[in-house]
């Protein structure tokens, strides 16, 4: 699955109020996007370790979700979607 950018936005805003566990669905989903966008495998083990402090994690997701957002930046308007660049 291939999370657009609106989604991403929602679950940021989701983190922010309610915590980083506020919706593992979407985080692992994010994650998996990210791996396969060539977003750094430790930050992605970070952000979806339940284990890792959640300011870790937090921090994490933010580097994540900022990563993805320049990719979606650098493509085309109607193709974007957090993908491989």
């Amino acid at each position: 699955m291939k999370m657009s950018i609106t989604t991403t936005h929602r679950l940021s805003e989701r983190v922010l109020a309610d915590g980083i566990d506020s919706d593992r669905v979407n985080l692992l989903l994010l994650g998996h996007d990210a791996l396969e966008a060539g977003v750094s495998p430790i930050l992605i083990d970070v952000m979806t370790d339940e284990d890792a402090p959640e300011v870790a994690r937090v921090r994490a997701f933010g580097r994540v979700s900022a990563r993805l957002f320049a990719i979606a930046d650098s493509r085309p308007a109607n193709s974007r979607v957090l993908v491989s660049a």
